[in-house]
């Protein structure tokens, strides 16, 4: 067991001053003394959050999740300096070997003992609308099948409710225990709403590669702000700036999500990038293809909030919501709050939001400047 003590703990009902947790592999107990026989560690004053969970992340520090192999389980090493916990390796549109390779990957790093808990893959295309294909390969979009799904992979997948063969599919994920996110997609308020209804519960990156809500048709923009769903949210101050992220929130403060979108670019210099098929630069911190569409970020998770709460005016509880328990929600897991019972995911940030100490499952996953 190990005692983290003297740090201001982050909880949905708010910050526990000059507190301590007591741990293993789950939270065993919140602000009690310590029991004889753990080892102490000292929070050094700083603040404890529940471990950052990332539900849409293609790739960090030069890997990409659609090189399959190892790149996973590296990836999964270099996020907990950014105070993540988990995961989800998401894909891009490509083709059925490339994605199935890719799944592979994911399954071997699942369960593995370093750095951030793979918690399976979030598969984002090929289901896609060819009218919101944002950095997508057109070449490979294909309507919605079953059997491209593996329910002991793929925890969450995107689709365009418009494709055909959507709903079945939607129901056929539903009674696997996989997630549907709306995204990349064409539809109306109308069937967006309808899509919930089937058992979609998210949109990926809302405002982002959808129809947006004009005032007479409010589109899947509308759907994802006012209807009863998680909505994915990138907050870089590019994809959504700040003004938006702040009328985001006003209009569901306890259903956001927020995401990186991130690519192999994230962490590196500015230079030139591979997602899946296509090719673009990273330029001043934004990746776009040749022709200027975005394609996915350089966000780190931690900036992420950040910028939420500077943008928002969102408190460490509402930031908390969103960036941990929100996804972990999601995907039906006891994560996202540090409380008897959950798992031992948490990082100590200090005033800049760089984390200094990160554990997933109990164990050390990153250290600077902290004794252990």
């Amino acid at each position: 067991m190990k005692y983290l003590y003297n740090a201001d703990i982050v909880t949905p009902e708010g910050i526990l001053r000059d507190s301590s947790v007591l741990y293993d592999g789950t939270v065993i107990s919140v602000g009690e003394t310590c029991p004889e026989g753990a080892e102490a560690l000292d929070g050094q004053g700083l603040t404890l959050w529940p471990g950052l969970i990332d539900i849409h992340t293609h790739g960090y520090g030069g890997r990409d999740t659609m090189d399959g192999g190892n790149s996973v389980a590296e990836i999964a090493k270099g996020l907990p300096r950014y105070g993540v916990t988990a995961f989800l390796p998401t894909t891009v549109t490509g083709s059925r070997e490339a994605v199935s390779a890719a799944l592979e990957g994911v399954r071997s790093a699942m369960g593995g003992g370093e750095g951030a808990a793979v918690l399976g893959a979030h598969l984002e295309g090929p289901f896609l609308s060819p009218e919101r294909l944002g950095a997508h390969d057109p070449r490979f979009i294909l309507p919605p099948a079953a059997d491209w799904l593996d329910a002991g992979v793929i925890k969450l997948v995107t689709v365009a409710p418009e494709l055909s063969g959507a709903e079945a599919f939607i129901e056929v994920c539903r009674e696997r225990g996989i997630q549907v996110s709306i995204g990349h997609t064409d539809a109306s308020y109308e069937l967006c709403e309808q899509a919930v209804g089937w058992g979609a519960a998210s949109f990926t990156h809302t405002f982002n590669a959808m129809s947006p809500l004009t005032h007479r048709r409010p589109g899947a923009v509308g759907a994802a702000l006012l209807l009863d769903c998680f909505a994915e949210l990138i907050c870089d101050n590019i994809h959504v700036v700040p003004a938006v992220q702040k009328i985001a929130f006003r209009l569901k403060p306890d259903r956001l999500i927020l995401i990186t979108d991130s690519i192999m670019a994230a962490s590196l210099p500015d230079g030139s990038f591979t997602l899946g098929t296509v090719r673009g630069t990273v330029r001043n911190g934004v990746a776009r293809l040749p022709d200027g569409t975005l394609a996915g970020s350089v966000l780190t998770m931690n900036t992420a909030v950040m910028n939420f709460m500077k943008n928002t005016g969102a408190s460490a509880p509402q930031a908390a919501r969103a960036a941990c328990e929100n996804p972990a929600a999601l995907l039906g897991l006891r994560k996202g709050r540090i409380q008897p019972g959950y798992d031992a995911d948490f990082v100590l940030f200090d005033r800049e939001f760089e984390a200094r100490l990160t554990v997933s499952r109990g164990r050390t996953v990153y250290a600077k400047n902290h004794p252990l």
